[in-house]
């Protein structure tokens, strides 16, 4: 008779894993991260490869897509980990506070390596829902929160209407910056910022239920 093993024998399988998923080493991830980063400055997006990051980090490509099922994805999360995620304080000072948003958004797309990987990225994403998600979640989900709050702190001031489209504002703000950096070569500079900022404190903003023809007031 085959003998059993008793509830305290060292020899018992470990326990199950939570339900959430697979244990995922911290050493492993960081390594993978990183050579990502690395990859990314040496090579650019287009020409980076899971297998080359695999062979960067030392691990197995397997690990890579168990939790990143596709580049966009494991790219967007690198990316988010590198840049500072800044936030901005209240000071009671909405052209200020909202001068600090577009600067990190300037930043972003001109003055850090981000900048030069987003465009060959984005054509990924277009392409690749799934990645896409990930990015989004990663990259732009955080960051976009950041302006967000800002946003909505000036509109609660009294500084914005009450009825103020904060998600168009910021797709504007950001469309400019990203339109200039990328396709016009128009200078990207803080005359432009303190200008965005200044069209939205003095001028018209866009609003959730635009009125039919120009605002007269």
């Amino acid at each position: 008779m085959a003998h059993k093993s008793s509830s305290g024998d060292q020899s018992s399988p470990p326990p199950r894993r939570k339900a959430e998923g697979p244990y995922r080493s911290d050493t492993a991830h960081r390594a993978i991260l990183d050579a990502t980063l690395d990859l990314l400055a040496e090579v650019g997006y287009s020409r980076l490869t899971i297998e080359g990051v695999a062979a960067r980090a030392h691990v197995g490509k397997t690990t890579i897509y168990r939790y990143w099922r596709t580049k966009p994805s494991l790219v967007g999360e690198a990316m988010a980990k590198h840049l500072n995620l800044d936030t901005v304080p209240d000071r009671g000072d909405s052209r200020e506070e909202l001068v600090d948003v577009l600067r990190s958004t300037m930043q972003n797309f001109t003055t850090s390596w981000a900048g030069k990987v987003i465009p060959a990225l984005a054509a990924d994403v277009s392409s690749d829902p799934e990645g896409g998600a990930g990015f989004r979640e990663w990259f732009l989900k955080p960051r976009r929160a950041t302006s967000l709050e800002v946003v909505q702190r000036v509109v609660d001031r009294g500084d914005l209407p009450p009825d103020t489209d904060c998600e168009q504002l910021c797709d504007i703000w950001a469309g400019t910056i990203f339109y200039r950096s990328l396709i016009s070569a128009m200078p990207v500079d803080e005359e432009l910022i303190y200008d965005l900022v200044d069209l939205v404190l003095k001028g018209i903003v866009p609003r959730l239920h635009p009125a039919f023809g120009p605002d007269e007031s």
